[in-house]
């Protein structure tokens, strides 16, 4: 058998055969307070593991249905509540046990003495007067008080939630403290921080300012830079140039082939000249349109053919 211990439990995955009707919502409310002011319960209830995070109320459904309300109220700090766990059914028995012993036990109140009912005196009509019969007096039963243990039980509950409230307090102030303080040591740290950035930032000034002044300086003592002088190189007249003349007849025979070569011919040519391909092309597209009847015919029309690329050609025709 395991020992007993504690679990946090989330609310949501409990279940209860017994009716929320059962029970006082004003009760709930008041409950579901102080299980959210203590982020738990004194008594907590004791649950049987069903299935994985699945649990059902063994006993302890006031405090379930109480933890249930907690998390509408709070669905943060109400989400989860601590209880016990029984985690087979075999370890049922024995906590079923511990519930009659502990949590079942009822005060022995005194049991009030049975009166026995007073049947009614026989009523006869006659003229004889009936004497008056006095009322029986009833015992008086008063409820005996709670017994002592339920009242050290109560009173230590109320301590402990009191010490609890007191502990809460405490940590609360702690927590405070510290957050004050750690705030105050940012604030600090982030001065501390800005005023050695700014130090910086004023020393790196002065350092390039001063380095800029120099490199001034030492630029105004400098020598003007020395130009490199290269020497004059003699100028060479330009040769005048000369065309030679096309040989006597070549105008005729270049403009008789012109109109008279194939297309191929006349290609091959003017290709062995160096004639470019743009000036072969037009003259043969012009000579196509209509025959030339002259050489200066011929360079008027064709686009790119100059008189001295005329002269270059006749210079080196020949048939």
């Amino acid at each position: 058998m395991k020992r007993i211990s504690h679990a946090i439990v989330m609310v949501e995955d409990i279940h209860s055969s017994l009716p929320r009707t059962e029970f006082s919502e004003t009760d709930l409310d008041d409950a579901a307070q102080l299980i959210l002011k203590m982020q738990g319960t004194i008594t907590p209830p004791i649950l049987l593991e069903t299935g994985v995070d699945s649990y059902t109320v063994l006993d302890g459904y006031f405090e379930y249905y109480a933890a249930l309300r907690a998390e509408e109220i709070d669905p943060l700090k109400g989400e989860t509540i601590n209880a016990y766990v029984v985690e087979s059914e075999e370890e049922k028995p024995a906590y079923e046990q511990q519930i009659q012993v502990f949590r079942q036990r009822q005060s022995v109140l005194p049991t009030a003495p049975e009166v026995s009912p007073i049947p009614p005196p026989d009523v006869i009509t006659s003229p004889i007067n009936t004497p008056e019969v006095s009322p029986i007096p009833q015992p008086d039963v008063k409820a005996s008080p709670i017994s002592p243990s339920e009242s050290v039980v109560s009173d230590e509950r109320f301590v402990a939630v009191e010490r609890i409230i007191a502990l809460e307090k405490t940590v609360g102030k702690l927590v405070e403290a510290k957050d004050n303080e750690l705030h105050e040591t940012l604030d600090t740290l982030k001065h501390f921080i800005g005023e050695q950035l700014n130090n910086i930032s004023v020393q790196l000034e002065q350092k390039v300012s001063t380095q800029i002044h120099l490199l001034s300086e030492q630029m105004k003592n400098l020598p003007p830079p020395e130009i490199p002088k290269f020497p004059e190189q003699p100028v060479r007249p330009k040769k005048p140039v000369i065309l030679t003349p096309p040989p006597a007849g070549a105008k005729q025979k270049f403009l008789d082939a012109v109109n008279t070569l194939s297309s191929s011919d006349l290609i091959r040519k003017l290709e062995r000249m160096r004639v470019n391909k743009k000036v072969r092309d037009n003259l043969i597209n012009e000579r196509d349109k209509q025959p030339f009847h002259s050489i200066e015919n011929m360079v008027e029309r064709v686009s790119g053919l100059g008189k001295k690329t005329m002269n270059n050609i006749l210079a080196q025709f020949t048939m």
